[in-house]
């Protein structure tokens, strides 16, 4: 069975908040507020566990 696990390749603050980009591509943002807060956890954690726990919604900022 192969690792399929999707991590996280880059980072960047833009302005209140910060990109995410991922191995597959996507691109997630979240609050730089939360970033700062749990910084370990989010640079460590599953793709769909920040997606889940931290990543801005559509409309949101």
């Amino acid at each position: 069975m192969g690792n399929n696990r999707i991590y996280l390749t880059d980072w960047s603050i833009d302005g209140d908040r910060v990109k995410l980009v991922y191995s597959d591509e996507d691109i997630v943002y979240v609050k730089k507020v939360d970033f700062d807060r749990a910084f370990g956890a989010i640079v460590s954690a599953e793709k769909h566990e920040i997606v889940r726990d931290f990543a801005i919604k559509d409309g949101e900022e």
